[in-house]
């Protein structure tokens, strides 16, 4: 309601015709006849056309009046053009790669024919700033060979003496007897002559215990890591809780370790069936001890 109130009076108001400019009727004077502070009074031109008339003092030559023409002209230069930019281009160190110029020191026709060039000058390029440059070549620059890669020499450690240390290796085997096989694992870095110590001795790792290493245990650990490095020297094994473990690794691990095994704990092995036990047992004929408690897939028919 008060939107159509006021197009209505906005309305009544352009009807009533043009407003009277209240300064209109006041004696102002004409325009001509105003008096402008910074230019002075206008002068009449009423009473005819003015002259204008010049001195001896003032007048001057064209060619002062040329100078001063050329000094207070304007410029507006556009500042994407630069005008100077081909002259440092020419004097920077790129430019020196290009061939010399004419005004350096002149060459004979005859030495110049005499002489030959390698490398054939590079073609001229442009020098605007809106083409890409070519890279160029100095005439002194030859190509660089390919040098031919060659493959690194593998030498191979062999054990020294001095790798053995002050401890005989009967006294080394008792010490790691008290070990596990993780511990054996990694004393392998310790030197070479270790390495093959605890790889090849008959005498240490004769108790096989991954009970502690239950989570880490898996198909591929016994198969590519644990199985050859033990290789058939255990008597004792226990892979209790070693729920990661199926018929695959079992079987690696019974194939290696199976024909010296007195005594086999397999405690919670969840996904071994009786087929692999039953495979395990036809190969270890000294065993004289099994534990088979929690294993879920062995039945009475593997007991019978």
């Amino acid at each position: 309601r008060q939107v159509e109130c006021e197009a209505r009076r906005r309305l009544q108001a352009a009807e009533d015709g043009d407003v009277v400019m209240v300064d209109v009727v006041d004696g102002t004077p004409a325009i001509n006849e105003l008096a402008i502070a910074d230019i002075g009074p206008r002068i009449s031109t009423k009473s005819g056309t003015s002259r204008v008339t010049f001195s001896d003092d003032t007048r001057e030559s064209p060619e002062t009046a040329e100078d001063e023409k050329s000094v207070i002209e304007p410029s507006d230069p556009d500042p994407f053009l630069s005008v100077g930019l081909d002259n440092i281009r020419s004097r920077s160190r790129r430019g020196s790669l290009a061939p010399p110029s004419p005004s350096g020191p002149q060459v004979s026709p005859k030495d110049s024919q005499n002489r030959t060039s390698p490398v054939s000058s590079p073609p001229t390029t442009s020098s605007s700033p809106l083409k890409p440059r070519s890279k160029p070549v100095h005439e002194a620059t030859t190509p660089e060979r390919q040098k031919s890669l060659k493959r690194p020499k593998v030498i191979h450690r062999r054990p020294s003496r001095h790798g053995k240390g002050i401890l005989p290796d009967k006294v080394l085997v008792n010490v790691f007897q008290y070990l596990d096989v993780y511990r054996l694992m990694q004393l392998r870095l310790v030197s070479v002559h270790w390495l093959k110590l605890l790889s090849s001795s008959p005498e240490i790792l004769h108790t096989l215990d991954l009970t502690p290493h239950n989570r880490h245990i898996t198909d591929a650990v016994l198969s590519n890591i644990i199985c050859p490095f033990v290789g058939p020297r255990p008597r004792f094994i226990d892979l209790s809780n070693c729920f990661h473990v199926t018929d695959e690794g079992f079987g690696v691990l019974a194939s290696t370790c199976g024909a010296n095994v007195t005594a086999w704990r397999m405690k919670s092995v969840w996904d071994v069936t009786g087929q692999a036990v039953l495979d395990m047992s036809n190969k270890a004929k000294g065993l004289e001890e099994i534990d088979l408690s929690n294993c879920r897939k062995v039945t009475d028919n593997l007991l019978a």
